[in-house]
């Protein structure tokens, strides 16, 4: 069958050139591939982060483990993520950054104003007394 015939065919081709990603890509596989193309150590991104060794452990090998919400931002924040990439990781662990939720509200201002310390985050975010990360 003519591909241009095949609407099928075009777009999953057209799909894939566009992310060039599986589309199920999970969140462990996101995480190592963030990590592999900002060229960032384990240790950094744990440092970063302000996650222990034994969380990082835990959700690398297990295919279904579902870290904490504010675990993946404070990952994302450490991976210096954009807001779509960080939305992609909370996506593919299961939540989002809601426009409904202060917390959210200011951790989005902040990824979207290129502050990524998870310390300087949480101290905005106690500016507004709501809890840090």
């Amino acid at each position: 069958m003519d591909d241009e015939l095949n609407p099928t065919s075009k777009n999953k081709m057209e799909s894939k050139s566009k992310t060039d990603q599986p589309v199920d890509e999970t969140f462990s596989q996101m995480l190592i591939r963030f990590m592999q193309e900002r060229n960032i150590t384990l240790q950094q991104l744990y440092n970063d982060a302000g996650i222990s060794r034994k969380i990082y452990y835990r959700m690398k090998p297990r295919v279904g483990y579902k870290p904490k919400k504010y675990t993946v931002v404070r990952l994302a924040l450490a991976l210096k993520l954009s807001l779509d990439d960080t939305e992609r990781l909370l996506k593919s662990a299961g939540y989002e950054l809601s426009r409904s939720i202060l917390k959210d509200l200011v951790i989005s201002y902040c990824i979207a104003n290129n502050k990524y310390s998870v310390r300087e985050v949480s101290e905005l975010l106690e500016d507004f007394g709501l809890p840090e990360l």
